[in-house]
């Protein structure tokens, strides 16, 4: 049987153009631990670090990244992450949040990112006698915006107006399967410039281990607090409209550029 190997080579100084019963070393690490005779070898270029946008023609000027973060796909769903989160992990509750005072497991005990609640709630670590200690952030800053994180300094997570602003600039359809591809979701077509925008039904990481309403539902995460404590999110089901939800449940992120 005639068999093919593909290599990747981050330099290339020469171009071939066939081999005969050519021997390729197969390496793991360090080691080249066996030998296969091939009849060709296919070379391509590495995948690349960059991701792309696209311009909606929007007032602000604002583009958006064509996939979320955790695929390169435009139909992917990608990965999830608690509100403030950089890395992507599979069980979500105040348990394993990230910004939880040492062996405690509720909102009370929320240890950055903290705002006066109403006076029926003023219970949480937050408080000295009754008197609100909190640091009164209600934005990320750029070491915990997971689109900054993970695609660098020009890339960050929208605000709750610029998920409106997207919403108000575009007209929107919804598909149960994208290009063919099975994946419900929205399409975005800009009322400026035609250009359109996907964002995927990918469901939503809840409590623990439990996943939800894949292909049915999408869950966004804004960079921003509402007044609750609670972060600002597009929701994608029957509709799209900006609601709040506990921090720590894992959602879908969608970054904009930085210019």
């Amino acid at each position: 049987m005639k068999k093919t190997v593909a290599v990747i080579l981050l330099v290339m100084t020469c171009a071939m153009e066939s081999f005969a019963q050519a021997d390729i070393l197969v390496w793991q690490g360090r080691i080249a631990n066996r030998m296969l005779k091939v009849d060709s070898v296919s070379f391509f270029a590495p995948p690349s670090d960059k991701h792309d946008y696209v311009d909606l023609g929007l007032p602000s000027g604002l583009k958006w990244a064509t996939c979320n973060i955790g695929t390169n796909e435009s139909f992917g769903y990608g990965d999830y992450f608690a509100w403030g989160e950089v890395v992507p992990k599979d069980e979500f509750g105040w348990n394993t949040y990230k910004f939880m005072a040492e062996g405690k497991s509720s909102r009370s005990f929320v240890t950055k990112y903290t705002v006066d609640d109403d006076e029926k709630k003023k219970n949480g670590i937050w408080y000295e006698n009754g008197i609100f200690v909190g640091d009164s952030l209600t934005k990320l800053h750029p070491e915990d915006d997971v689109a900054t994180a993970i695609w660098g300094s020009e890339w960050r997570m929208p605000t709750k107006n610029e998920w409106m602003e997207l919403y108000d600039n575009c007209d929107w359809e919804w598909t149960r399967s994208y290009n063919g591809t099975c994946v419900a979701g929205y399409i975005g077509t800009s009322k400026t410039n035609g250009n359109t925008i996907f964002l995927p039904a990918a469901g939503y990481n809840g409590l623990f281990y439990s996943k939800y309403e894949f292909n049915e539902r999408g869950n966004y995460w804004t960079s921003e607090l509402c007044d609750s404590g609670s972060a600002w999110y597009l929701r994608i089901f029957d509709g799209m409209y900006i609601s709040s939800e506990d921090r720590s449940q894992g959602f879908s992120v969608r970054a904009v550029v930085v210019e």
